[in-house]
């Protein structure tokens, strides 16, 4: 049964395999980082400094949380004759 876990990868040592998961979420981390670098050519530094809070798990604090919240869900009305 540990044969399903581990795969021998020299005589006496042992390398874990590694999981769906695992290579789901290593694929989601580098993904983020070339959008990263992508970016960091671009004008959008708006978009980097979301994105590299994204790939770093920054949180908001919750009190900065708490003050967002009565806007979560706005969107203003867009006159799209007068943006053109």
């Amino acid at each position: 049964m540990l044969d399903n876990f581990v795969s021998k990868s020299t005589p006496g040592s042992f390398s874990t395999v590694v999981s769906p998961l695992r290579k789901s979420i290593m694929l989601k981390k580098l993904q983020q980082f070339k959008a990263i670098m992508a970016y960091k050519n671009s004008e959008n530094l708006g978009d980097i400094a979301i994105l590299e809070s994204e790939f770093f798990g920054t949180k908001v604090s919750s009190i900065v949380a708490s003050k967002l919240q009565p806007i979560v869900g706005y969107y203003p009305a867009i006159d799209l004759n007068q943006l053109s």
